[in-house]
């Protein structure tokens, strides 16, 4: 039992106990199989290794940090003691149960970390393999979720602040999400500097070729200059008081061309390969606020889940299945409806699938809209440069000045307005290239 002291590098045998009490610290300690540590109340454990078999206790009002559990180890924590920067591996579950906070927790290959009623989780990192479970009544903030790893929310559970990286998935099922973040990993950076080192090669063999050239040129103008000089002195013919010099590779068109060659070199590193962005999935009862959704990132909006205030990046994917509903989406990538999406904003693709509908939305920045047959558009708004298509049915629609619609065979107009465009202020004359007359 240490109370008030400092252990360092301690191992903890099969049938040992170790306990922390008040202002006991434990760093760097080993718990193997059949060993016990005990945290109390005011006991710290710093950087300690429990292994397959090997169990850890943590009472209210402890402190874990940096903590490593391996496959098979054992935890048991108790309310109101706090988990901080610990790696859950190996197939390990980590429960956070009520009063209990999570701080920059690690899960990776295959195990889970479980958020239950009354438990808080922040920062968390789900890794390769790795997942997050909110049920009922838990909360976890800001945590990120990439390299095939998922985080679920369940019933009346809540997520937010959360980025969903390339290869992650988030899957609420009756839980809420808000101010999702779903990104594409970028892993150009290696590519970038072996791109950048082949390039500064080349820059130097070029240059070296370049004042190869410009010596020989420069020696042969020497010569020439010479035979020059020789026939005028055989003809009497008076020398020029100065002589021009001979321009080696320091000359004015070689320093160009150098820089020149410098300069092309100086171009932005180019990403390979397909780049893939997170996933979440808004499944029936669950509910997604705020969620931004990256480069290729895409949101999944399942029958009986809800979009709300969402926004919809460039190339990336939203897709609100029939039963589905999506409220208030900005939209810059693609937006594919087949149930119901009201309020949203259209700055690029929307299609409206056959089953769906579309309320009061605005098309607007050289977005379009197209409405497929069986599909229907009703009190949006077409602004400048917008372009509604319709084949299946439009109703109350605003077409401003400067938009366009476009209802092919098949479809359905129904009491929309069509906005005059303004007589344009250009002289006449002009405009018909008359240039006899200039404007009065």
């Amino acid at each position: 039992m240490l109370d008030a002291g400092i252990v360092t590098n301690n191992t903890v045998l099969s049938g040992g106990i170790e306990i922390l009490s008040n202002g006991g610290l434990d760093s760097g300690s080993f718990v193997s199989f059949g060993g016990r540590l005990i945290v109390s109340s005011g006991g710290i454990a710093s950087g300690t290794t429990i292994s397959s078999g090997g169990t850890i206790e943590e009472l209210a009002g402890a402190i874990l940090d940096n903590i490593h559990l391996q496959s098979g180890a054992i935890v048991q924590v108790d309310s109101g003691a706090v988990v901080s920067g610990t790696i859950v591996s190996g197939g390990v579950s980590l429960a956070i149960g009520n009063g209990v906070s999570a701080i920059s927790v690690t899960v990776l290959d295959g195990s889970n970390l479980i958020i239950s009623s009354g438990g808080q989780a922040t920062s968390t990192t789900v890794g390769s393999g790795g997942g997050e479970i909110v049920s009922s009544g838990g909360i976890e903030t800001s945590g990120s979720i990439g390299g095939s790893g998922f985080l679920t929310v369940y019933g009346s559970g809540s997520a937010s602040h959360d980025v969903i990286l390339s290869g992650g998935t988030g899957n609420l099922s009756g839980g809420l999400a808000t101010q999702h973040h779903g990104q594409q990993r970028r892993r150009a950076q290696h590519l970038c500097r072996r791109q950048r080192a082949r390039r500064h090669d080349h820059r130097r063999c070029r240059e070296r070729v370049q004042r190869r050239r410009v010596a020989q040129r420069s020696g042969q103008q020497a010569a020439r200059r010479m035979c020059s000089r020789r026939r005028r002195q055989r003809h009497d013919v008076p020398r020029r008081r100065h002589p021009e010099p001979v321009r080696r590779h320091g000359d004015q068109r070689g320093d160009e061309q150098r820089r020149h060659a410098v300069r092309v070199q100086r171009r932005p590193c180019e990403l390979h390969g397909r780049q893939l962005g997170g996933i979440e999935n808004v499944e029936s009862g669950g509910i997604a606020s705020g969620t931004f959704v990256d480069t290729q990132g895409r949101v999944n909006v399942d029958s009986g889940g809800t979009g709300l205030a969402g926004t919809v990046g460039n190339q990336a994917v939203e897709f609100v299945s029939a039963g589905g509903t999506a409220s208030g989406t900005t939209n810059s990538g693609f937006l594919y409806v087949a149930g119901t999406v009201i309020g949203a904003i259209n700055n690029n693709t929307m299609s409206v699938l056959s089953g769906g509908y579309d309320s009061g939305s605005t098309i607007q920045n050289g977005g379009n809209e197209q409405v497929s047959a069986g599909a229907t558009a009703s009190g949006g708004t077409v602004r400048t440069a917008g372009d509604l298509i319709v084949h299946g049915s439009a109703i109350a629609e605003t077409i401003s000045a400067g938009s366009l619609e476009q209802v092919q065979a098949g479809g359905v107009d129904s009491g929309s307005t069509i906005n005059r465009r303004q007589r344009p202020t250009v002289d006449h004359r002009e405009r018909h290239g008359d240039r006899r007359h200039g404007p009065q």
